[in-house]
C-alpha cells in the first residue's frame, strides 16, 4: 500500500485530478475485494491511469518489467521511457479507450536502465454509472519472446561469430587442468591474448585462496565465485561455471567453463555491506540493539548495543539463550521464556521485560523479532532488535497516575477514548476499551505509536489544522469536530469523528497532552456499494487478460474463468464448473501441479511450467502462476495464471537442434573449412582447416584472409585479385570447383590442395564465401615415391650383379697369381710387396662377399643348412684360427666352454662360424692391449626342446658411446669413422650377424662402455644329435 500512498500524494502536490474522479479512483483502488492480491501478485504490469493518461497506482509487476515505481514514474521525462520519436504514441489508444473500447496494441519502451522493453498492452475504460471516469492498462512483457523468435532466426546464420565475440570469458582445459583453448573475451577481460594463456595451468589464472573451490569432487554447473589476476597485477572477480566432460568409462577427460566478469557486482556488493555497517551505526545512535537467535544451537548473536544495554563488557558477540534468561529480572523470567516459546508458532515475538545488567541496574526493554527459516538447510533463526525504554517508561508512569481518575469512565463508553501527545508524532498515551471494537486493536498495540501512522494520507493535513486550531483556541475546542480515516487492524479505513481537547504539561520541555473521543461514522451500505462496484471492475482484468485466469476454490474445484481460458482448454463455462484443477493437467504432471497448489493455498505464490490437456487430447505447454485469492486478510482460492509457451519451447529446440548439428558436422569432417565475410576477413575455421593451414581460430577470426592464406595456381603463377576463385564466387554467387592449386601454411610451406567454394547467403544477399578444402600432397608423394623405390631397387640388383661377376672374376686372378709368386725364389722386399698383394685382394674378395650376404639377406635369398656338427671342435677351430693374430698383438686370448655344452649338433655350423669370426675379428681389430674372452654355454638343454646356445665376447678394446649403440647393427655403419681409417672395414659385419641370429631365430646385443671395452653377447636356439 505504500505505492498508493506515496503516488496519490506526489499527483495531488503535482498535478490535481478532479475530486470526483479521483476519489472514485481511489476507492476502486483501496477496496478491490477478492481481486486483490490478483492485482498485486499478477507477474504483468497492472496499472491504473486517469484520462489524461497520468498514472494513479501500479502494480509491482509495474517495477519488475520497467525498473520504475510510481514515485519515479510521476516525475520522469515521458521521452524517457517512449523515446522522443514516439512520446505522443498512446495519444490514439488513450483517445480510444475514452469512447468506451478496449484496445490491444504492441509497442516498446525504454527501462529505467536504458534497454527496452517490448510489451504487449491492453487498455480498458472504467465505467462507473455509465461514465468513463479512468483507464486500466495491461503490459506484458514479450521482450523474451520476441528474442527467441529472434534467436531463431540469428541461429541459422554461422554460430560461431557468437562464441568468439561473446563477452563472456570461455575456456577448455585438459584433465590435468592445462589450457587448451580460451575465448578472445580474455583479453578484454584479464588483459591476456589467448595465445600467451594457451598450454598453461588454469590454476595459474587463480587466487591461491580461490582454488580451493574448484578441487575435485566439484559440483558440475555449479557456479563459483573466484578472483582471477590479470595481466597488469590486479584481479577480476569472475562468475564460473565448470563441466566435466567425460568419455564413455566416465572419466573426466576435459573440462569446459563459463566465466563473467562480475567485479561491478562484487563492488555494489561491498557497497551493499557498507550501507549496512551505517545502518547498524544509525541503529547504535537511535538506541536500537539487534539479535539473532538460532533456534537449533541456542546460539545468541549480539550487535554491540545489545550488549551495551546488557552491560555486558565481552570480546564476543555472542552468547547461549540460557545465559541470557540470567539477565531478565526474576518476576519477568516466565513471562520472557514463555513469549520466546511462543515465537516459534507465532513467527514473532514482542515483549518488554525488565533487565538486570551487571551493575545491578534495572533497565526496561522493548524486545520484539520475527522467525526466520533458511529454505537451503533448513535453519532456524528468530532475528530482532531491543531497545532501552526505560525513561519513556518513567515518563508513562507519571501520566498514569493521572489518568486513573477517569480510566473507569473511559473503560465503559461505546466511544473511543484517547489521549496523545501534543507534539509532530500524535502519539498514543492511552486508549480506552472500546478501541479493539472501533479499529480492532488491543490497547497496548497503540500505545507509543504516532497516530499519524494509521491516518490516510489525504487527511493528513485536515487533522493537523484541527490540532493546531485547539492548541492555539483551546477555550474553543468543544464546539469544532474533524473527520478522517484511520486503518483498521484488518487493513481498511474506519471513518473516524473526533473532538479534542488540549492540556499544556506543567513540566518544562515536555509536551501537552490532547485527549480525543472518537465515534464510528462509517456507513456500511456505502462500503458494501463499494466494495461491489470494484469487483465489477477489477473484473475486466480478468475477462481482458491475455493469459488465461482461472479461478479455484480452496478444494481444487474450479468456479470461473475468462476467455482464454475456455479457448486454452477447449472446455467452455458450464462445463468446467466444479472441475478439479488437476483434471486438466497432465497425469505425469499432477502430482507437482498439486504441491504448487498446496503452497499458493498457504499464501506463497508459485510460478512453474507443466503441460494441459486440452479438450481434444492435444497437449499445451504452459507456464503457471499461481496466487491466493484474499478476501478481508483470509485466504479463500487460488488464482491459476496459464501463458501458452508451446511455440517458445519449440524455438529453443530448434536452436538447440541447428546448434548441435552445426558442432557435429564442423568437428568431425577432415576436410578444412573457412569462412569469409564480404569485406574480405575471416569468420570461423575449423579444426582440420586450422592444423592443415598452420593458422589458429584466434589468428584468423576477424583478420584479412588475403594476408593470412595466399595460394597459387599449381604451376606457382599468383591469381589476380579479380580473378580468384574466392573473390569471383563472392561476387557472382556460383560454386567453384578447382582440382589442384597449391596452399600456403603461415610458416611458408606449401601443400597441393583441391577446393570449392561456396556462398553464404542473408535475405538473398551474399555475406560471404564458405571454402572446403582437402590436402592432396600425400597422395602425389606416395605414388612418385613408389616409382622412385622401383626404379632404385632395380638399379640396385643390377649394379650388385655386375659387381659379383665382374670384379670376382679378375680379383681371384690376382689373387692366385700372388700366391704362385711367392712359391717363386724371392728377395725379402719382392716377397713383401706380394704379400700385400694377396692380402689386399683378399680383403676386397671379403668386402664383396659381404656385400653379395646383405643383397641376399635384404631379398630373403638366404636359405639356412642344417647338419650335424661338433659344436665344442667348431669353437675350438675359431679359436686357434685368431690366436697367432691376438699374440702379435700381445693380447690375452683365452676362451671358456661349459661343461654342459655338448658335443653334437644341428644346425648352420658355416652360418654360426661366420658370426663368430666376425665378431672375434673385430675385437681383435679394436683392441690394443689387454685380453679377449670367449665364453660359451647353454641357457637350457632337452631331447625335445634342443638348447639355446649361448656365446659372450668380451674385450678390452676401445669401447663404444653410449649414443652410438643403436646405430651399431645397421647397414653400413661405423661408429668410429676416424678410427676406421685405421682399422678398416665396411660397417657391413655386424649387420650381416644380425640378419643372420635372427634368421636363426636367435637374438644379438651389447654392452659396452667408451675406452673401457666391450661385450657382444648371442644366444642361437640348435637341435641336438
Amino acid at each position: 500500500m505504500c505505492f498508493y500512498i506515496k503516488g496519490i500524494r506526489k499527483i495531488e502536490r503535482d498535478r490535481p485530478l478532479d475530486n470526483h474522479e479521483h476519489e472514485i479512483l481511489q476507492n476502486l483502488i483501496s477496496e478491490s475485494g477478492s481481486y486483490r492480491s490478483l492485482f498485486e501478485y499478477h507477474p504483468d504490469a497492472i496499472y491504473v491511469m486517469d484520462k489524461k493518461g497520468n498514472y494513479i497506482y501500479t502494480n509491482p509487476g509495474v517495477e519488475k518489467i520497467s525498473g520504475y515505481t510510481i514515485d519515479t514514474l510521476e516525475h520522469v521525462d515521458r521521452s524517457k521511457i517512449f523515446g522522443a520519436e514516439r512520446i505522443e504514441m498512446r495519444s490514439p489508444y488513450l483517445a480510444e479507450v475514452l469512447q468506451g473500447k478496449s484496445v490491444q496494441f504492441q509497442t516498446h519502451i525504454y527501462h529505467r536502465q536504458g534497454h527496452l522493453i517490448d510489451l504487449d498492452v491492453t487498455y480498458t475504460p472504467i465505467v462507473i454509472d455509465e461514465e468513463i471516469v479512468g483507464i486500466y492498462g495491461i503490459a506484458k512483457d514479450i521482450t523474451a519472446r520476441n528474442d527467441v523468435e529472434q534467436k531463431l532466426v540469428e541461429a541459422e546464420r554461422m554460430y560461431r561469430l557468437i562464441s568468439e565475440n561473446a563477452d563472456d570469458l570461455i575456456t577448455c582445459s585438459d584433465a590435468d587442468g592445462m589450457i587448451t583453448y580460451i575465448s578472445p573475451s580474455v583479453e578484454k577481460i584479464l588483459g591476456f591474448l589467448p595465445s600467451e594463456l594457451m598450454q598453461t595451468l588454469s590454476t595459474d589464472l587463480i587466487y591461491a585462496e580461490d582454488i580451493l573451490q574448484l578441487e575435485p569432487p566439484f559440483q558440475s554447473r555449479k557456479a563459483v565465485q573466484i578472483r582471477c589476476v590479470c595481466k597488469n597485477k590486479t584481479y577480476k572477480w569472475i562468475e564460473l561455471t565448470v563441466k566435466a566432460i567425460k568419455d564413455e568409462n566416465g572419466v573426466t577427460v576435459q573440462y569446459m567453463g563459463i566465466g563473467r566478469d562480475i567485479t561491478a557486482r562484487k563492488e555494489s556488493e561491498e557497497q551493499l555491506r557498507k550501507s549496512e555497517e551505517r545502518l547498524a551505526l544509525a541503529q547504535s545512535i537511535a538506541g536500537f540493539g539487534c539479535w539473532d537467535w538460532n533456534l537449533d544451537t541456542q546460539e545468541l548473536v549480539c550487535s554491540d548495543k545489545f550488549l551495551e544495554i546488557l552491560g555486558v563488557e565481552s570480546p564476543s558477540a555472542k552468547l547461549l539463550y540460557r545465559h541470557f534468561l540470567t539477565m531478565v529480572h526474576h518476576e519477568d523470567r516466565d513471562k520472557v521464556r514463555y513469549a520466546f516459546r511462543q515465537s516459534v508458532a507465532q513467527e514473532h515475538v514482542n515483549i518488554e521485560c525488565r533487565l538486570v545488567d551487571q551493575h545491578h541496574q534495572i533497565k526496561t526493554v522493548h524486545i520484539q523479532g520475527t522467525l526466520v527459516a533458511d529454505d537451503n538447510d533448513g535453519t532456524r533463526q528468530i532475528v530482532g532488535t531491543i531497545q532501552d525504554i526505560t525513561e519513556s517508561r518513567l515518563m508513562e508512569d507519571l501520566i498514569r497516575e493521572s489518568e486513573r481518575q477517569y480510566r473507569m469512565l473511559s473503560n465503559n463508553t461505546l466511544d473511543l477514548i484517547s489521549s496523545h501527545t501534543a507534539d509532530e508524532e500524535l502519539s498514543f498515551i492511552y486508549t480506552s476499551a472500546s478501541v479493539k471494537k472501533l479499529i480492532g486493536y488491543e490497547g497496548e498495540e497503540l500505545i507509543g505509536k504516532s497516530a499519524f501512522s494509521f491516518y490516510h494520507p489525504e487527511d493528513y493535513q485536515a487533522v493537523r489544522d484541527y490540532i493546531t486550531w485547539i492548541t492555539e483556541m483551546p477555550e474553543h475546542s468543544k464546539s469544532k469536530t474533524v473527520h478522517y480515516r484511520f486503518q483498521h487492524k484488518a487493513g481498511h479505513y474506519v471513518w473516524l469523528e473526533s473532538t479534542a481537547t488540549y492540556t499544556p504539561s506543567q513540566i518544562e520541555g515536555i509536551a501537552g497532552t490532547v485527549i480525543a473521543v472518537s465515534r464510528d461514522v462509517t456507513d456500511r451500505k456505502l462500503a458494501e456499494q463499494r466494495l461491489h462496484e470494484s469487483e465489477q471492475r477489477y473484473k475486466s482484468l480478468v475477462e481482458y487478460n491475455p493469459s488465461g485466469v482461472y479461478s479455484f476454490d480452496l478444494q481444487g474445484r474450479l468456479f470461473n474463468l475468462n476467455p482464454v481460458a475456455e479457448i486454452q482448454s477447449g472446455y467452455d463455462r458450464t462445463r468446467l464448473k466444479n472441475t478439479y484443477f488437476a483434471e486438466l493437467i497432465h497425469p505425469d504432471l499432477r502430482e507437482e501441479a498439486l504441491n504448487r497448489f498446496n503452497r499458493a493455498k498457504m499464501g506463497m505464490p508459485q510460478n512453474y511450467e507443466t503441460v494441459l490437456v486440452h479438450h481434444t487430447g492435444h497437449q499445451i505447454e504452459v507456464n503457471i502462476t499461481n496466487v491466493p485469492i484474499i478476501v478481508s486478510g483470509e485466504i479463500t482460492g487460488v488464482f491459476g495464471i496459464a501463458t501458452d509457451i508451446t511455440e517458445s519451447k519449440k524455438y529453443v529446440e530448434q536452436i538447440k537442434k541447428i546448434s548441435d548439428e552445426y558442432n557435429l558436422i564442423l568437428s568431425s569432417v577432415s576436410e578444412g573449412i573457412y569462412g569469409v565475410d564480404a569485406d574480405g576477413n575471416g569468420i570461423f575455421l575449423n579444426a582440420a582447416a586450422s592444423s592443415m593451414l598452420g593458422v589458429t581460430k584466434e589468428e584468423f577470426i576477424g583478420s584479412p584472409v588475403r594476408d593470412l592464406l595466399m595460394h597459387t595456381r599449381s604451376d606457382g603463377e599468383p591469381y589476380a585479385a579479380t580473378h580468384h576463385p574466392v573473390e569471383l564466387t563472392m561476387q557472382d554467387s556460383i560454386s567453384r570447383r578447382v582440382t589442384e592449386d597449391v596452399f600456403f601454411r603461415r610458416d611458408g610451406s606449401s601443400f597441393f590442395a583441391s577446393y570449392q567454394t561456396n556462398a553464404l547467403r542473408d535475405r538473398e544477399k551474399i555475406v560471404g564465401v564458405v571454402v572446403v578444402f582437402s590436402d592432396r600432397t600425400n597422395e602425389k608423394a606416395i605414388i612418385e615415391a613408389k616409382e622412385s623405390a622401383e626404379r632404385a631397387a632395380y638399379a640396385k640388383s643390377q649394379f650388385i650383379s655386375m659387381m659379383s661377376h665382374e670384379i670376382r672374376t679378375p680379383m681371384n686372378g690376382i689373387v692366385g697369381m700372388a700366391e704362385l709368386m711367392l712359391d717363386l725364389d724371392l728377395n725379402e722386399e719382392q716377397a713383401s710387396y706380394i704379400h700385400i698383394i694377396r692380402q689386399s685382394g683378399n680383403e676386397l674378395m671379403q668386402i664383396i662377399n659381404d656385400i653379395m650376404d646383405v643383397h641376399r639377406l635384404e631379398n630373403g635369398n638366404v636359405e639356412l643348412e642344417e647338419e650335424l656338427f661338433d659344436l665344442r671342435e667348431l669353437i675350438d677351430d675359431v679359436y686357434q684360427w685368431f690366436l697367432p693374430t691376438a699374440q702379435s698383438k700381445y693380447l690375452v686370448f683365452d676362451k671358456h666352454i661349459e661343461q654342459e655344452v655338448p658335443k653334437l649338433a644341428r644346425g648352420d655350423m658355416p652360418r654360426i662360424k661366420q658370426v663368430l669370426v666376425n665378431i672375434i675379428g673385430n675385437a681383435i681389430k679394436f683392441t690394443e692391449k689387454g685380453n679377449i674372452h670367449l665364453s660359451a654355454g647353454v641357457s637350457y638343454l632337452s631331447q625335445d626342446q634342443g638348447m639355446m646356445l649361448n656365446f659372450q665376447i668380451t674385450d678390452t678394446g676401445i669401447g663404444i658411446p653410449a649414443d652410438k649403440l643403436s646405430e651399431l647393427f645397421h647397414s653400413f655403419s661405423q661408429v668410429h669413422p676416424v678410427m676406421n681409417r685405421r682399422y678398416g672395414g665396411t660397417g657391413l659385419g655386424l649387420f650381416i650377424c644380425k640378419n643372420l641370429i635372427e634368421l636363426m631365430n636367435g637374438t644379438i646385443g651389447v654392452n659396452s662402455q667408451e675406452h673401457q671395452g666391450s661385450t657382444f653377447y648371442f644366444s642361437i636356439p640348435l637341435q641336438l644329435a
